[in-house]
């Protein structure tokens, strides 16, 4: 269990897309921010969660863990959503 998980046994993780954040993905708690967001893999395959293949997506060291990006002309491009490639509908 990673530190600083509630100790009742309860565990409450959320899944969403969360905009881009040149600072990172924060975690938040009832006193506020608390820093870079852990990431969690949960396995329950019941709900579909399973864990990521091949086994180098089960590294969290892989994910840019800023948030959402938008993929534009270049490679090289890792921008937020106010790119002009994010407009092209």
């Amino acid at each position: 269990m990673p530190p600083g998980f509630d100790q009742s046994g309860f565990t409450h993780i959320t899944e969403y897309d969360p905009d881009f954040n040149p600072l990172g993905i924060q975690a938040f708690t009832s006193l506020g921010p608390a820093g870079p967001a852990p990431v969690v893999f949960p396995f329950d395959p019941k709900s579909g969660h399973v864990t990521p293949m091949p086994a180098i997506f089960q590294n969290p060291e892989v994910y840019n863990r800023k948030g959402r990006t938008f993929n534009t002309t270049t490679r090289s491009s890792c921008s937020p959503a106010t790119s002009p490639a994010a407009s092209r509908t």
